[in-house]
């Protein structure tokens, strides 16, 4: 028992020794495997289950999840006060959307394919910035964004096969993404996270009960745990990887999103014997390499409007579509 006491202590020093941004990359990467647990198990599921039952399963235990922290709050029903009721339904809109969407594509493309086709929500804030906020999107953004959409057509090959539409599912679930974002940022100005996220998984859950249990089917034992699976590893890992960003810098944490790809390839190849073929691997350069050079450029464009040097930091990854939004400061009961 000393052996350990003293293993432990050491490992607790350690820790508590590490940099932030050391701490916040463990938390980071510990989420990436937790969402990679839940996607392999939305894989599973997929030719077995209808997409509609894993929403619903995933939604609902979120909103269970959430339960605790309100009533830790003390807030109760008056978490629900807001004078932005509006800005809550479209973020819930876009969250179920993105939900359905998300286990789809995962559910029926190799994993790589999936992780890979998400990485394009960093492409949509783009066009969504140009044509929602009026922001002026100089010729180097458009030329990486065209390129980046030309890495999905490498994955998707659709002049061979006609467009997958698993990979549809997956280009809208991004697209879906990157509207969650714009409206997560809105809100964050006026709402706490804990409201904010109390309202995407009671919308989430409501949206979802009518088409799930019009498809639902009692599972057996494997669907269950699988389900089980998604229920506990999702929201548990967008809660970790939120303590992450809590507690590093943004930008120290930025090319770490890439740690999905390689996850999601090694556990498609253990798990289902998957191998990205070479068209699945230049799409993933082509979509990587965009999106990199798109939040380089942007975290040097905010470093100049703000008068900070032109440093060439990674900007903050964009969030997984069901992500619990960051703390803004006033809230820190999440």
């Amino acid at each position: 028992m000393t052996g350990k006491a003293g293993r432990h202590s050491r490992a607790a020093q350690e820790w508590r020794q590490m940099s932030v941004n050391l701490k916040g990359a463990a938390f980071v990467v510990l989420a990436y495997l937790l969402f990679t647990v839940e996607v392999v198990a939305a894989r599973l599921l997929g030719p077995t289950m209808a997409t509609e039952q894993v929403v619903l399963v995933r939604s609902a235990a979120q909103m269970l999840i959430v339960v605790p922290f309100v009533i830790r709050s003390g807030a109760g029903v008056g978490i629900l006060r807001t004078q932005h009721l509006k800005l809550h339904l479209l973020r819930g809109a876009f969250s179920v959307a993105g939900l359905y969407c998300y286990f789809y594509s995962f559910g029926q493309l190799p994993l790589a394919a999936a992780t890979t086709i998400s990485f394009t929500k960093a492409l949509f804030i783009v066009v969504f910035a140009q044509i929602v906020l009026g922001e002026i999107v100089r010729l180097p953004r458009w030329l990486a964004t065209a390129a980046g959409f030309a890495g999905v057509l490498l994955v998707a090959r659709p002049g061979l096969s006609g467009f997958d539409m698993a990979a549809l599912a997956g280009l809208l679930g991004a697209m879906m993404g990157a509207g969650l974002l714009l409206v997560t940022k809105l809100l964050s100005r006026h709402e706490s996270p804990l409201a904010i996220m109390v309202y995407v998984a009671l919308i989430t859950t409501v949206a979802s009960l009518g088409p799930g249990l019009a498809v639902w089917k009692t599972p057996d034992a494997g669907q269950l745990l699988a389900l089980g699976l998604i229920g506990l590893f999702g929201p548990v890992g967008q809660y970790v990887n939120i303590l992450g960003f809590r507690i590093a810098e943004a930008s120290s944490l930025a090319s770490i999103d890439y740690v999905r790809l390689i996850f999601s390839t090694i556990a498609g190849y253990l798990v289902f014997t998957e191998i990205p073929d070479v068209w699945t691997v230049a799409g993933a350069l082509v979509i990587v390499g965009s999106t990199l050079f798109l939040t380089r450029h942007e975290s040097r464009a905010a470093r100049i409007a703000a008068g900070a040097p032109a440093v060439d930091p990674l900007s903050e990854p964009l969030p997984d579509p069901i992500e619990i939004p960051k703390e803004t400061g006033h809230d820190r009961h999440l």
